[in-house]
C-alpha cells in the first residue's frame, strides 16, 4: 500500500448512541452457507454494534473498529507510542497533514499490520483523536479502540464482512476466492452491486416510494437519513432524541424512524429503523458524495437484520430478505 496513491476522505468514523431501549423480533435464521476456503477472523459486536477486530500492528496488540465507511485506515494519536508508531514528519509544524470534517490531521504509516495472520506492510494512516469520541459514549456501551480498519485494507485483504457471525473473511491467495455469489444465492441470500462513489461504497434503496443512496457503513451502529430528505418526504418520527457522535461532529437532536418499507435493489428487506439528523455537513466537503445524491448511512443494525455480507473487493452486498417488526422503548 503507497501513501502516493491514498486520498483523503471525508470521515473515518460515525458513532451512533441511542438512548432508550429499540427490541426487534425475527423468524429463524437460514442454514448457514458453505463458506469454506475463507480465512475466518471472529469480530467482537458490542452492545452498541461496534464490529471489533484485533490486529498486531508493528507487532502489538491492538483493537480495530471494522469499518466500511471509512476509506482509509484511522489511528488513534494517544497510541502512537505504545504501537511503535511515528507521524510523518514528526511533530513540528511542517508535518504534512489531511483535512478531515474541515480539520486538520497528521499522517503515519504502519510499518506492519497483520490482520488474521495477514500481514501488510507500510499502510498509511490518518491520526485522530479517538478516546475523546469514545470517551462520549462510554456511557452507552462504546467501546475504546486503538484505530479503524478502513475500506483500502479491507480491499487489500479481499474481504468479506460477514454480519452474521460477525466475522472477517478474507481471501487466503488474491484470485484464489470461492465463489461467494453463488454459494450464497444459493442458500436464500440476494446479490446487490454496489456503486464505488470516490472510496465509498453507495448502495440505492428505497424508503417506500422514495429512492435514497446510502453509504455501506459498519462504522455506524445505527442507520442514518438526513433530515431534509425526511422534510421532503414526511414520516412518522419518534418523540424521544438521540445522540449522534462522531469526529467532529455531535449532535442530541437525533430522531428515530421506522423503515417498514425498506427495499435494496428492487428487494424489500425488513423493517428497521434509523436515526434522523443533520447528515449535510458530513459529506459537504465530498464531491463524490454529492455527486452520488448521497442521503445517509446503512449501518449495522439494519445490515446484521439483514444479515449481510459486504463484499470489500468485488463491491457487493448480499443479504436475505426478511420481516422484523421493531418496537421502541418509552
Amino acid at each position: 500500500m503507497t501513501l502516493s496513491a491514498w486520498i483523503p476522505s471525508v470521515w473515518l468514523l460515525l458513532v451512533l448512541l441511542v438512548q432508550g431501549a429499540c427490541v426487534g423480533t425475527a423468524e429463524a435464521a437460514p442454514s448457514r452457507p458453505d463458506l469454506s476456503g475463507y480465512l475466518n477472523v471472529p469480530l467482537k459486536k458490542t452492545s452498541h454494534n461496534q464490529l471489533l477486530v484485533t490486529v498486531l500492528v508493528n507487532g502489538h496488540p491492538a483493537t480495530f473498529l471494522v469499518d466500511t465507511g471509512a476509506p482509509h485506515v484511522g489511528i488513534e494519536q494517544a497510541r502512537l507510542a505504545a504501537l511503535g508508531i511515528e507521524p510523518l514528519g514528526g511533530h513540528g509544524p511542517q508535518a504534512p497533514t489531511v483535512q478531515s470534517n474541515g480539520q486538520a490531521h497528521r499522517l503515519a504509516v504502519i510499518n506492519s499490520l497483520q490482520v488474521g495472520g495477514i500481514t501488510l506492510a507500510q499502510v498509511p494512516g490518518v491520526l485522530f483523536d479517538l478516546a475523546a469520541v469514545t470517551t462520549q459514549g462510554a456511557s452507552y456501551g462504546v467501546k475504546a479502540i486503538d484505530g479503524i480498519l478502513g475500506l483500502d485494507v479491507l480491499t487489500a485483504l479481499h474481504a468479506v464482512v460477514d454480519c452474521t457471525q460477525p466475522a472477517l473473511l478474507i481471501a487466503p491467495l488474491p484470485g484464489a476466492a470461492p465463489n461467494l455469489s453463488q454459494r450464497l444465492t444459493k442458500t436464500g441470500w440476494t446479490e446487490v452491486t454496489l456503486l464505488r462513489a470516490g472510496e465509498h461504497l453507495i448502495v440505492g434503496t428505497r424508503l417506500g416510494e422514495f429512492p435514497a443512496s446510502l453509504v455501506v457503513d459498519t462504522g455506524a451502529g445505527s442507520s442514518l437519513l438526513d433530515n431534509r430528505f425526511i422534510a421532503t418526504n414526511p414520516r412518522s418520527l419518534s418523540s424521544r432524541t438521540y445522540t449522534a457522535v462522531g469526529i467532529h461532529f455531535k449532535t442530541t437532536s437525533a430522531r428515530s424512524i421506522r423503515l417498514n418499507h425498506l427495499s435494496i435493489g428492487g428487494h424489500e428487506v425488513n423493517s428497521s429503523y434509523a436515526l434522523v439528523c443533520n447528515f449535510a455537513d458530513l459529506i459537504g466537503s465530498d464531491p463524490e458524495l454529492r455527486t452520488a445524491d448521497v442521503r445517509g448511512l446503512l449501518g449495522v443494525q439494519t445490515l446484521v437484520a439483514a444479515e449481510a455480507f459486504i463484499d470489500c473487493q468485488s463491491d457487493k452486498l448480499y443479504f436475505r430478505k426478511r420481516r422484523l417488526k421493531f418496537t421502541f422503548g418509552h
